[in-house]
């Protein structure tokens, strides 16, 4: 609580203290002035006009104890209350802190795994223009050499595809640095291989990115 609003707060309390504490002698002192004057009063039911007047005067009394009960029990709350706001500030504090660390702790987890997997490199999609004659003059002469490795006629199928010329010669183009190697392995491509390769063997399928799960060669492929 702030300097200025406690210093109001103890003041009103304080003057509500005062007020109760008056009241209570006033009540007292009105009914002790009451019952004198049934003292001196003549009359045949004076005596139970006192006895009445006593049980008031005990009732009073227990009021003004349970008055001052209550206040105590009401400074009591207040303070549990206080304690209570701060406990539950705390835990909003901690539950805050859990968060964030749970939070600092996963993002590391992301960073050090992604790192480690290699699936947090920035992806760079490239487009590359090659002139239609071109791709053309390719799909015939890759056409007629498939069909003469074959030995069928080029317009008999299997047939290539402009889409498969192209891969080829990115991956050709890509990969023509790199020693061969006799060597099996697994091939990525997103072109249609099938009709230059082997056909599968029982269980060995295509996925559908193109993944060839057969052992093939370097050479093969070229």
């Amino acid at each position: 609580m702030e300097a200025e609003p406690e210093r109001l707060f103890s003041s009103a309390k304080a003057t509500m203290t005062d007020k109760r504490n008056q009241m209570k002698a006033e009540t007292l002192e009105a009914l002790e002035s009451l019952k004198s004057w049934l003292r001196e009063l003549h009359s045949e039911r004076k005596e139970e006009y006192l006895q009445l007047l006593e049980k008031y005067s005990q009732l009073e009394e227990k009021y003004w104890q349970l008055d001052e009960q209550y206040l105590q029990l009401n400074e009591q709350y207040s303070q549990f209350d206080e304690q209570y706001s701060q406990l539950n500030e705390q835990d909003s504090q901690l539950k805050e802190q859990c968060s964030q660390l749970k939070d600092n702790t996963l993002y590391a987890l992301w960073r050090i795994g992604g790192a480690k997997l290699g699936i947090l490199d920035t992806a760079i999609t490239k487009f590359i223009h090659l002139p239609e004659p071109l791709i053309e003059r390719w799909h015939r002469d890759c056409q007629e050499a498939l069909a003469q490795s074959l030995g069928v006629d080029a317009t008999d199928k299997p047939s290539i595809t402009r889409l498969d010329v192209v891969s080829a010669w990115f991956t050709q183009t890509s990969f023509s640095a790199y020693p061969a190697d006799t060597g099996p392995v697994d091939i990525f491509y997103l072109f249609n291989y099938r009709p230059a390769l082997p056909k599968p063997t029982p269980r060995t399928v295509y996925s559908g990115l193109g993944l060839r799960k057969e052992a093939t060669t370097l050479p093969h492929m070229q």
